[in-house]
């Protein structure tokens, strides 16, 4: 458990927290600068022709500092809340979005005849996302409230 050997991490929700923030922060790297060579799976296609993928890589890097912040205690040993309820929903919410749009270029990819398998990867991202959005709800130890850590 990284919280018990890193003391400034905000227990177990840092710990989620700290790997959503990873997730996020590789993601904003992937997407920032998409190579036009690059083949986009046909769900990303379509995302990326309503809005540049550009602007998602600044929504996951958001994403990633909201979670990054979230993860530590501040120096009273208080748990960020605004951070930890931010980072939680962002980096949920992102993983929510890329999910989805992994399932409909599934769905998109049978009507056009093509066995994609991008199924696969909506139910990575959405079960992640279910993931982040359990922990969001569970309180670290020791912390009668949920405000703050032990």
């Amino acid at each position: 458990m990284p919280d018990r050997i890193i003391r400034r991490l905000n227990g177990p929700r840092g710990s989620v927290l700290l790997a959503g923030a990873a997730i996020a922060a590789v993601h904003a790297g992937a997407y920032l600068d998409v190579d036009q060579g690059v083949t986009l799976p046909s769900g990303l296609a379509t995302l990326d022709a309503v809005v540049p993928l550009a602007v998602y890589a600044a929504l996951w890097g958001i994403a990633a500092v909201l979670a990054g912040l979230g993860a530590w205690q501040s120096f009273a040993r208080r748990q960020r809340d605004h951070f930890d309820a931010w980072g939680f929903g962002m980096v949920a919410g992102m993983l929510t979005i890329w999910g989805c749009t992994y399932l409909a270029g599934w769905v998109t990819s049978l009507v056009n005849g093509d066995s994609g398998r991008q199924w696969v990867f909506a139910v990575i991202y959405l079960a992640v996302a279910v993931m982040a959005g359990a922990s969001a709800r569970m309180t670290n130890p020791g912390s009668s409230t949920g405000t703050e850590a032990a």
